[in-house]
């Protein structure tokens, strides 16, 4: 049994939905948990909760913005300590990016990925005395694109881009960081979007946020390994990794804008052989090899500097 005693977590946006579950589940296993939610009535109600199960939790009632350090404090002011960070508190709103009021947009945008980017800072030093630290931060389905939600979607492009660079300087601190992209009816989905009846029935019957918790949690645990850097796509009861990739070179017929011309019906097509990349240096190596092949015994497994 995967059990966290004596470890704290911060849960963010943890008053309702996903976030309430990511705490309820945590605090089940042993954990000592804040529960932070800007409606503080929210974060007491699930602390109440937790209490009532025998459980030990703490509510915060900070912005993520602006007032993430004040979060890490609640944490290690009641509890002494901080091991495991779970970045799940955003908003979502709705309108074209030409229409959207700009201060609205940047709100939006910086809940999602400023308040990430506060919190995390703020714990780093003190998930690295862990020993065994561990930051989950949520991505969006939405960073592909979806119209009407620009602030959303970049905002969770940014979280994604974030937690890859911060896995390859965590690891050496015993730091691991995840990316989700949660699958699940939220209140976020309530509040946005008109949905067709049998899609929101399919959504509220299996795609449950329990069902996101459990993986969550298991994320969390510090025996949790082979998983490090890692995206992945839970929901439904099942995951699936994901990540960034590209489809095979395309040469051009010659070096100027016709000679793309004559290529661009291979270049934009879908191709079978897509080629995944994990970070920036596997990339860069793949097309350095790609001009070069006599590079592949040199770079494969080395670094790309001296």
């Amino acid at each position: 049994m995967l059990d966290f005693q004596g470890r704290v977590a911060l849960v963010t946006g943890a008053g309702r939905g996903i976030g309430r579950d990511y705490a309820l589940l945590l605090a089940a296993r042993g954990a000592r948990v804040v529960v932070n939610d800007v409606n503080a009535d929210r974060a007491e109600s699930v602390v109440a909760e937790i209490q009532g199960q025998a459980g030990q939790a703490v509510p915060d009632s900070h912005s993520v913005v602006g007032e993430g350090a004040s979060i890490v404090d609640t944490a290690l002011n009641t509890f002494g300590q901080l091991d495991a960070v779970i970045n799940n508190a955003a908003v979502k709103g709705t309108g074209s990016f030409a229409d959207r009021n700009a201060d609205d947009w940047w709100n939006e945008f910086d809940i999602s990925f400023r308040g990430t980017v506060e919190v995390t800072r703020a714990a780093w030093q003190h998930l690295a005395k862990s020993g065994a630290g561990r930051v989950i931060n949520t991505a969006s389905t939405g960073m592909l694109g979806n119209a009407g939600s620009s602030a959303y979607g970049a905002a969770k492009a940014a979280v994604w881009g974030l937690s890859n660079t911060l896995a390859l300087e965590g690891d050496p601190l015993g730091i691991r960081v995840h990316t989700i992209i949660p699958g699940a009816w939220t209140p976020l989905h309530e509040e946005n979007g008109r949905w067709r009846p049998e899609v929101e029935a399919t959504m509220r019957e299996h795609f449950t946020t329990e069902r996101v918790a459990s993986f969550v949690v298991w994320l969390a645990h510090p025996a949790t390994q082979a998983a490090a850097a890692k995206t992945f796509r839970v929901g439904g009861g099942h995951a699936r990794r994901g990540g960034f990739g590209v489809m095979p070179a395309i040469r051009p017929t010659s070096n100027t804008p016709e000679g793309w011309a004559d290529v661009s019906a291979s270049l934009v097509e879908d191709q079978d052989d897509f080629i995944p990349a994990t970070n920036l240096a596997e990339l860069v190596t793949r097309e350095l090899i790609t001009v070069n092949p006599t590079l592949e015994s040199v770079l494969r497994g080395s670094s790309l500097t001296n």
